[in-house]
């Protein structure tokens, strides 16, 4: 299951990467080459700074679609054997559908996206607090 995860958005993560990778300028690394910085210390100060706003997408998309992989969990393993790949939003599914206990199934669906908004403020806050802003002024 965790291959099939990885080969399915691994894919999505490279592409958002490298659009983060080519739009951070050249001559930041010249001026850094000029000024004796090795390439280790250019990766540190200069790329892996300016690739946070792409790497914490990858973070809350990744983790996000950890919980929410239905389609992959459901038509692989169905939840099985016994509950070993179930997932809480396979339990949603079945508790809703099979069990026909929506209002459950409702309940757990609220906990679910609340959990998800804590991620994201989690990631938000280890990203640096302004990740996914945008200045107009630029």
């Amino acid at each position: 299951m965790i291959a099939a995860a990885i080969w399915q958005i691994v894919g999505f993560f490279m592409i958002i990467l490298l659009t983060g990778l080519q739009s951070i300028p050249q001559n930041l690394y010249e001026a850094a080459s000029i000024d004796g910085a090795s390439r280790w210390s250019q990766f540190w100060r200069i790329t892996l700074p300016l690739l946070r706003p792409s790497l914490f997408l990858c973070f809350v998309i990744g983790i996000i679609a950890s919980f929410t992989s239905f389609d992959l969990i459901y038509v692989m393993t169905g939840g099985g054997p016994g509950h070993a790949t179930e997932l809480l939003i396979t339990y949603v599914y079945k508790t809703a559908f099979t069990l026909t206990q929506f209002d459950y199934a409702g309940a757990l669906t609220i906990v679910m996206f609340l959990l998800f908004v804590g991620i994201a403020l989690i990631g938000n806050l280890l990203a640096g607090g302004d990740a996914g802003r945008v200045d107009i002024a630029d």
